[in-house]
């Protein structure tokens, strides 16, 4: 992907991600067409350096590789692919689609058995793009590692049935969720964080987790004292990103997002 190319690709998930968010169908499809390039060229939105802690020390206060029911292998075939000039094209009706879904269950307002907070796409754009968030730690994903928990997963504001939650370990005073999900439209990833009763939690289309759209963030307030990460400060957030290609989720602390106008 040329410079012209990338410019126009940053500028159009601010349209449709950032804090004023604006953009119309014709830009979600061009935007789906770049980020399919994006996926061709194996590029990734961005490579952390750093995968230890500030401090040089693990956080985990348990195995971070603790998990619910793993998704079962299939025996089926696998689907035929669509070619890929179309591959963007559906990538973008589908972010169209779940938007919809999303603006719709914003409206009825949350489950009454939850109190899970729903993150939004602007804290999680901010969160990921700030160029001076901190790497952490890093939590790798093995799928050969098979342990379980007796923690009860929070609610996921998936748009559809839930596959399969693992859980990650406590990190820093929150427990770490991921999740798969049928959806409405397509198969989604979901992430999430709890602690005691309340939850924090994201679902996106799996097709855009490469992107880096999936991140859930914790204000300074709601990380106890004696769990903030070295050097965190008043101003700042936990966040949390389950990034595409290398099965890994990063914990982040970065500034608290500017208010909306």
């Amino acid at each position: 992907m040329d410079a012209a190319a990338r410019a126009e690709l940053d500028e159009l998930r601010r349209r449709v991600f950032g804090p004023q968010a604006d953009a119309d169908a014709d830009a979600v499809a061009r935007l789906g067409a770049l980020e399919e390039q994006v996926r061709r060229e194996r590029r990734p939105t961005w490579t952390p350096e750093t995968v230890g802690n500030a401090d040089g020390g693990s956080t985990l206060t348990e195995d971070p590789l603790v998990q619910a029911p793993a998704p079962p292998e299939s025996d089926s075939a696998p689907p035929l692919r669509a070619p890929r000039s179309r591959v963007g094209l559906a990538v973008a009706v589908l972010v169209v689609l779940v938007f919809a879904v999303r603006a719709l269950l914003d409206a009825v307002g949350p489950a009454a058995e939850g109190t899970t907070t729903t993150v939004e796409a602007r804290a999680a754009y901010t969160l990921v793009r700030d160029p001076d968030a901190r790497i952490v730690l890093r939590i790798p994903i093995e799928p050969s590692a098979s342990s379980h928990t007796d923690a009860v997963p929070p609610v996921l504001p998936a748009s559809g049935a839930v596959r399969w939650v693992r859980s990650l370990g406590v990190v820093h005073g929150w427990r770490v969720w991921i999740a798969s999900a049928d959806g409405i439209v397509q198969e989604e990833d979901c992430i999430a964080v709890s602690r005691g009763e309340v939850a924090r939690a994201r679902c996106v289309p799996a097709a855009l987790r490469g992107t880096a759209a999936l991140a859930v963030d914790v204000p300074y307030d709601l990380v106890p004292p004696a769990d903030r990460p070295q050097g965190m400060a008043v101003g700042e957030r936990l966040g949390f990103l389950w990034s595409g290609g290398d099965s890994g989720v990063y914990v982040l602390v970065a500034a608290e997002p500017e208010p909306r106008p």
